[in-house]
């Protein structure tokens, strides 16, 4: 459930972040793949990663056995770097650091595949086109 929440959190901030994006680029900036590229690397407000998921990779990654060396591997070596920082500055558990790193610290940026951004949107127009299609159906 936690996994499904911080996947609707991160597509909705996504999304906002894009449309602003858009909004704001001169319309050469505009075409693929720039507006996905620029959204991508914005600021996220938070780690969209589940605790469960972010403590055990941080374990993996403190006993070099986390192997992935594509974009997750980096979002868990940024929050395992933040978590040593709150272990070495405070008196608490590591989990507690974990958890203060997900959830109130941002996120450099977004840590998702082009692909990802393109289904993100892409599910959002299509959702945005049905309601246009249904409200016009109820004026028939």
């Amino acid at each position: 459930m936690d996994k499904i929440l911080h996947l609707e959190d991160r597509d909705n901030d996504f999304r906002h972040v894009y449309f602003k994006i858009i909004s704001r680029l001169p319309k050469e900036k505009r075409k693929y793949p720039y507006p996905y590229l620029y959204a991508i690397k914005s600021k996220a407000e938070r780690f969209y990663v589940s605790e469960k998921q972010a403590y055990e990779a941080i374990t993996l990654l403190e006993s070099g056995k986390l192997n992935d060396k594509g974009i997750k591997y980096n979002m868990y070596s940024e929050i395992y770097k933040r978590v040593q920082n709150i272990l070495l500055s405070k008196r608490c558990s590591k989990i507690q650091a974990v958890r203060e790193v997900i959830y109130y610290q941002s996120a450099p940026e977004f840590y998702i595949s082009l692909r990802t951004a393109e289904r993100i949107i892409s599910k959002h127009e299509l959702r945005s086109n049905n309601i246009r299609k249904y409200r016009s159906l109820e004026k028939v």
